[in-house]
């Protein structure tokens, strides 16, 4: 792992600039599975970071339907709490990712 001159080890990009299936992560100073990783994140956790970096230039609402869903899991798995979401959402949707 690289260093900077004035502190802790610099993140390096682990995808080498290459990524299938879109362009959500190029604009980030970190890849999410780079923090993950650096940061010894569970993978529910690494979930958490995933969906919530990516939703504003992926799949919006779905991405954010994904880390509810993942935010549910871990507050029945840590801690015994069922947590009850509920959607309202217009007939027609002008986001992207509505499913």
């Amino acid at each position: 792992m690289a260093t900077t001159s004035d502190g802790p080890p610099a993140l390096q990009d682990s995808t080498g600039g290459v990524q299938h299936g879109g362009s959500h992560y190029r604009d980030f100073a970190i890849q999410p599975i780079d923090y993950a990783e650096a940061n010894k994140l569970t993978p529910t956790q690494f979930s958490l970071v995933k969906y919530a970096s990516r939703f504003l230039k992926a799949k919006g609402m779905l991405d954010l339907k994904k880390l509810i869903h993942f935010a549910q899991m871990a507050a029945l798995r840590h801690y015994g709490v069922r947590v009850e979401v509920t959607y309202h959402e217009p007939a027609t949707s002008p986001e992207k990712g509505n499913g």
